[in-house]
């Protein structure tokens, strides 16, 4: 594929490069085929596939040649001075869109979308007239002449919907849409490696209407949801999955939008099994809510696994595990070994570092994670955030967890009888180091370090065996991380 270079009246050869994305969604592609993208070029459109590779011989999509990554992107270039019209009040338009694009960059930065023209108040604040079919955009002269390059996100996607199967995307940015980045609707054995996900109005990476087996390695995702509603980095909805996400950076450049904007939703039906060696980068808040959450899984979901991560100054919650039995799944669920360093930074309400609840009778691990610095409460409004919470969770193992800087370190919540509390460190709290609420009880809670909390070690439950109640801490539990 070559951008420049190649016509899609060409062989598709590395010779007789194809030009355009619709030559690819055009072609019949066979099990072992590759599809290579020339690097540092853009190739804009959709890329619609509904062809399978076969096991062991998947059809891959990967780039050729020295330079950026090939950027796959679903915009419309708006570079000339002709397709830009002046109101005479330092507002122009474009003409004739009979649907609202969503998303204007310039030079790859997003404007700031707005309700109507009498908001446009600095370059590149816009909005859609709906009755003229109108693109309104601030802008000091004709926004053509303003920057090296102005594009509109008018394709409802990038890549799919993808029914397909034994499909690979290696090596590949994908960017800008009028809705999703990618979607994934009903394929299956797919992976995407060391690939690029950036500026889209709704989510990035979408599973749906069944979708299986896909595999998310090394990639990248960054800002998400610029449309303001709710949507995900990653999203497994509907029966989809098992999709695995592992070694990737989730960040958020801009302020997050909408009323949810978290990064990996395995959602009503979805199956998200594994979250293994990933950094989530909240940026003071940026990431506006949760890390990863996990609802309402598919019935054959066996396990779910969320460990080895980084998760640094989220708005919201690191990782939440809730009402995961609602369609009967019964699967071993896992949070181990995570470094949560600034959970909860938007105040909200309800949320804390670490959530577990109703787990309808699943057996349950929390171990081995560190939570530090979860957000206060909000000024007035008396809501405390813990750093671990399991509610509704029988016969959790809550086990060597170190937690400093939450209101509660651990809070064992009414529903769950038997909980097992064993060799973690509690320390630094705003609150009590562990609080065992009304309807709650600790069936083993042992060797805990429970030292410098300001409301004292224990509420609503004696101490075990071994734990080290404040203030006589040995200086190896107060020395924890």
């Amino acid at each position: 594929m070559d951008a420049h270079a190649g016509s899609d009246h060409a062989s598709g050869t590395r010779e007789s490069p194809w030009k355009s994305l619709w030559r690819v969604s055009r072609a019949r592609l066979a099990p072992g085929d590759r599809v290579l993208f020339r690097s540092g070029q853009v190739f804009r459109g959709q890329l619609r596939l509904d062809v399978s590779g076969a096991p062991g011989r998947p059809i891959v999509f990967a780039s050729f040649g020295e330079g950026p990554p090939p950027s796959l992107r679903g915009t419309v270039e708006r570079a000339s001075p002709a397709d830009w019209t002046e109101t005479g009040d330092g507002v122009w338009y474009l003409a004739n869109l009979s649907r609202d694009p969503q998303l204007l960059l310039a030079d790859g930065r997003p404007g700031r979308r707005m309700a109507g023209r009498a908001e446009l108040a600095r370059d590149w604040d816009h909005s859609y007239d709906g009755q003229r079919g109108r693109l309104l955009v601030k802008a000091a002269q004709n926004p053509a002449l303003l920057t090296r390059m102005v594009e509109t996100g008018e394709h409802d996607f990038v890549l799919g919907p993808v029914a397909g199967s034994h499909l690979a995307f290696d090596g590949l940015e994908f960017a800008g849409s009028r809705g999703s980045t990618v979607l994934v609707w009903g394929g299956g054995d797919i992976s995407f490696t060391g690939c690029s996900f950036t500026l889209a109005p709704v989510n990035h990476l979408q599973l749906h209407h069944g979708a299986g087996r896909v595999l998310v390695r090394g990639c990248r995702f960054d800002d998400w949801n610029l449309g303001r509603d709710a949507a995900y980095a990653v999203q497994a909805i509907a029966d989809s999955g098992p999709v695995d996400v592992e070694d990737c950076l989730f960040t958020a450049t801009l302020p997050g939008g909408g009323r949810d904007h978290t990064a990996i939703m395995s959602d009503l039906g979805g199956w998200v099994r594994r979250v293994r060696g990933c950094r989530f980068e909240g940026g003071q808040g940026r990431l506006a809510d949760d890390g990863v959450v996990v609802w309402r899984l598919a019935q054959r979901a066996d396990q779910v696994e969320v460990a080895d991560n980084v998760f640094t100054e989220l708005g919201g919650v690191a990782v939440i595990l809730q009402e995961t039995g609602h369609f009967g799944a019964r699967p071993a669920l896992r949070v181990a070994d995570n470094r949560i360093l600034g959970a909860v930074l938007g105040g909200d309400l309800d949320k804390e570092a670490v959530r577990v609840r109703d787990t309808a009778g699943a057996a349950v691990t929390v171990e081995g994670n560190l939570v530090a610095d979860t957000g206060a409460a909000a000024a007035g409004n008396g809501f405390e955030h813990d750093g671990i919470t399991a509610d509704n969770a029988p016969g959790a193992l809550i086990r060597a967890n170190t937690v400093r800087g939450a209101h509660n370190g651990l809070r064992i919540g009414g529903g769950t009888p038997d909980a097992r509390v064993v060799g973690n460190r509690l320390v630094s709290n705003r609150g009590h180091g562990l609080r065992v609420m009304p309807g709650a009880a600790t069936a083993e809670q042992q060797d805990n370090c429970l030292w410098d909390n300001a409301e004292g070690p224990v509420k609503g439950s004696p101490l075990g065996p071994g734990d080290a109640p404040w203030p006589q801490a040995s200086a190896p539990c107060a020395a924890a991380p």
